[in-house]
């Protein structure tokens, strides 16, 4: 379909390059938009303070092309771009005749954990 063309293009001029990785499985390079979802007043996307620290809930919008499904993504699987890594917390397709057009998802920021020794 058209629609999908359009998007995918548009993706390629203004996305950030990434690949989906799940296990030993690496998907081939591709472009797709990350954007943070800090702003939405009514998302509860707060930090929250635990007994350990501060809980950093960073969250993200993405928006792919409709060449790499997300769907197929394992829980283990997550994307990587050059600002990180991200884990998928919902997957969805956005479908035109039962035809998908583009995925989106809500992504979690991985941090990678540095233990200091005293």
């Amino acid at each position: 379909m058209r629609s999908a063309y359009i998007i995918k293009n548009q993706l390629d001029k203004i996305g950030v390059e990434a690949t989906l990785n799940d296990g030993k499985w690496k998907s081939m390079p591709f472009k797709c938009t990350v954007s943070p979802l800090w702003r939405k007043k009514s998302s509860a996307f707060d930090d929250s303070v635990t007994s350990a620290g501060i809980n950093e809930a960073r969250y993200h919008l993405y928006l792919g092309p409709k060449t790499h499904n997300i769907l197929e993504i394992g829980e283990d699987g997550y994307l990587k771009t050059a600002s990180g890594n991200y884990k998928f917390l919902r997957k969805n397709a956005v479908k035109i005749n039962d035809e998908v057009i583009y995925y989106t998802g809500i992504l979690r920021e991985i941090k990678e954990v540095t233990y200091d020794e005293y």
